[in-house]
């Protein structure tokens, strides 16, 4: 029995020790070492993330709102009701609960990885190995241009299109992450985000619309 014991306690204490290395000191406070970007791509939470981005796009009804409401530095609680509704929820509630996870999320996510300290082009790279590690191209969907369609085959125009919305959606990942480094509250963040998402939503358009003056011009 006390073999046994001394066995644990000594299992605990190495567990504890191994803690302690991969933390530093912060006066009295230990703070946990950033993690490298380098496995990002198979992080349940950062894929939970960037699923999460591409169904808020897909499923916003008025972009219009979001980006007049998004320029406010204060929300009212009609402003929060209009946006519920812009974003395609049926209850200011559901849209707020929603908001505080995505958050929270997010702000976890930048504690774990301390992405203002990371190369832009560095994280550009994790995003698109998370696109790949997701299969975002797996099946047609164009809505808002959100990432799930296929790639363009062998029409050029097309390619180009399916680039283009990957690089826009890709930037618009960059820029929220960035939201999280400022460890907004709730409402800062609905803002924030609110004004990634009126940029992801209008790239796209434009992604689009080149995409069809250059079909338009190739049938000519």
């Amino acid at each position: 029995m006390k073999k046994n014991f001394i066995l644990i306690t000594l299992v605990a204490v190495i567990a504890v020790v191994a803690t302690l290395f991969s933390c530093q000191k912060d006066g009295t406070i230990f703070k946990q070492i950033p993690l490298s970007l380098n496995n990002i791509h198979k992080d349940k939470d950062f894929q939970s993330f960037i699923i999460t981005l591409q169904n808020q796009v897909k499923q916003v009804k008025d972009i219009n709102t979001i980006a007049i409401i998004s320029k406010k530095s204060k929300l009212t609680d009609q402003d929060i009701e209009k946006l519920s509704l812009a974003y395609g929820y049926i209850s200011k509630q559901e849209f707020l609960n929603d908001q505080e996870i995505f958050t929270n999320n997010l702000n976890k996510l930048d504690k774990k990885y301390n992405f203002k300290d990371k190369n832009s082009d560095s994280l550009l790279v994790a995003v698109y190995k998370t696109f790949d590690e997701l299969h975002l191209f797996s099946k047609t969907n164009n809505t808002n241009g959100a990432l799930v369609f296929m790639a363009g085959g062998g029409d050029p125009c097309e390619t180009a299109r399916v680039a283009c919305l990957v690089s826009v959606a890709a930037q618009a990942v960059l820029m929220n992450l960035a939201c999280g480094g400022l460890d907004l509250t709730i409402v800062l963040g609905i803002i924030c985000h609110g004004a990634v998402i009126t940029y992801q939503i209008s790239a796209s358009a434009g992604c689009n619309a080149t995409a069809q003056t250059c079909s338009s011009t190739n049938t000519q």
